[in-house]
């Protein structure tokens, strides 16, 4: 029997040890499936793809809390989205975005 694809997600999460604390490992599949239901990577439309009984907006304060206090263990990420991704459709992307903290500025140029 084949397990549903956030199931298998659930496991390697858990697997390569990205986060520590289980709820938090819970969240980050949901947050997975959200960008898989979205197609996108904005707050405010994943709040709306995550089934939870809470009003949207409290969901997007909880994915910004999450982002602000997890820390990840980037490499065993890295070789977890490996794993899901089919070698033969990998596509190189670049992208390049702005953050401002405070009155620090951030650019951060990004390739995969």
């Amino acid at each position: 029997m084949d397990l549903h694809p956030l199931t298998k997600l659930t496991q390697a999460v858990r697997k390569f040890s990205i986060i520590k604390h289980l709820k938090r490992q819970m969240f980050l599949t949901e947050l997975v499936g959200a960008m898989i239901k979205a197609r996108s990577v904005i707050f405010s439309e994943l709040a709306d793809k995550i089934d939870r009984q809470a009003l949207p907006s409290s969901i997007e304060r909880r994915i910004q809390d999450f982002f602000q206090k997890v820390d990840f263990d980037y490499e065993q990420l890295l070789v977890l989205l490996i794993c899901f991704v089919p070698h033969d459709k990998v596509v190189l992307s670049i992208d390049r975005t702005e953050w401002d903290r405070g009155s620090t500025q951030y650019n951060i140029l990004c390739d995969s």
